[in-house]
């Protein structure tokens, strides 16, 4: 990664856990309520290949999101097509 003042540094990306639940409430035929819970570890390190060494960042999450889900695809067979609409809080 190249930054604006012309020091070049070594990006790497750290993997994370993100797994969460969640609860689909019908509404109706078209229309359904679905609350979900998560948790989400992101993180980055980065070595400068100066005398300051490497520096890293790490954050947990968690998120919940009350979305409001429309059914697009009415019948029987499985996986219904949806949009989902709600707020993000975490």
């Amino acid at each position: 990664m190249a930054l604006s003042s012309g020091i070049s540094e070594d990006l790497k990306m750290k993997l994370g856990l993100a797994e969460g639940i969640f609860l689909m409430v019908p509404l109706g035929k078209t229309l359904a309520f679905q609350p979900e819970l998560s948790y989400i570890h992101k993180g980055a390190g980065i070595d400068t290949g100066s005398s300051t060494g490497k520096a890293k960042f790490e954050a947990d999450y968690v998120e919940i999101q009350p979305l409001l889900k429309i059914l697009w695809d009415c019948r029987e067979r499985r996986p219904a097509r949806t949009s989902s609409f709600g707020p993000q809080v975490g």
